[in-house]
Order: C-alpha cells, then structure tokens, then sequence
C-alpha cells in the first residue's frame, strides 16, 4: 500500500507518538495516561492519507490525555 501511496505522490499519516492535530486526525476515543504528554496518539485505528497538505483521509486515532482530564 505505500507504494501505491508513494507513486501517487500521497503519504500515510497518524503515528503512535505524533501529537493530536484535529486537521488531520479524528479522535475516536481517549485514553487516561500519565506516560506521554497530554494529546499523544496512543494508537491508530485506521492510517489516514494525505496528498501534500491536503488531507484525504484522516487517520482514526486514540489520543492521550492527562488523567486529571481523562472524563
């Protein structure tokens, strides 16, 4: 599949580590963690896909928040 993204000039997005961006990101749920900073993809559901700066598919992710925050 990176390949085909690759010769198409369009790259997977969403990474565990990566912090949250709601531009290219959809949070699906929300996880309780004092091990990475607050808004830290934790998981990725589904890659998404991106051509340059414009996102075709935003990747399906569970983000890290603070526990203080987490309800």
């Amino acid at each position: 599949m990176d390949a085909v993204l690759d010769r198409q000039g369009a790259q997977r997005i969403g990474a565990p580590g990566d912090q949250f961006d709601p531009e290219r990101h959809e949070a699906v749920a929300v996880r309780a963690s004092g091990e990475v900073p607050d808004r830290t993809i934790v998981e990725v559901q589904r890659s998404g896909v991106a051509h340059g700066d414009r996102v075709i598919r935003p990747a399906q992710v569970v983000v890290a928040r603070a526990p203080e925050h987490a309800h």
